[in-house]
């Protein structure tokens, strides 16, 4: 069996689609509450690699936080752990601040 070759790295400038690999990380999390903490420490990982930049992370965060409505519809306990995996974001230092729900309300407040 022959070893797999690494993918090239991207050259400068070309777009990282690692935003969707956020999101898709977070709306697993949603649907699923055993995946939360591994895909939390999934994307920690990749932060801290390097793989995903503060950036990406913010803007996988931001479209999750978008489709929230949408996907409440097929999963309704997704809305009440959003500000808890917004603030794990925060705390594994994926996202920087602290975290907030889709609402804009801080994690943690009210509840």
């Amino acid at each position: 069996m022959e070893a797999l070759d690494p993918l090239p790295s991207p050259s400068p400038g070309a777009p990282l689609f690692h935003h969707e690999l956020v999101r898709q990380a977070l709306v697993a999390a949603a649907t699923d509450a055993a995946l939360e903490a591994p895909m939390l420490d999934l994307l920690a990982a990749l932060a801290a690699s390097g793989e995903v930049s503060a950036t990406q992370a913010a803007r996988g965060a931001d479209r999750f936080a978008a489709a929230l409505d949408d996907l409440v519809l097929d999963c309704p306990p997704a809305r009440a752990a959003a500000g808890r995996r917004a603030a794990g974001l925060a705390a594994r230092g994926v996202v920087a601040g602290e975290g907030k729900d889709e609402e804009g309300v801080a994690a943690g407040a009210g509840a």
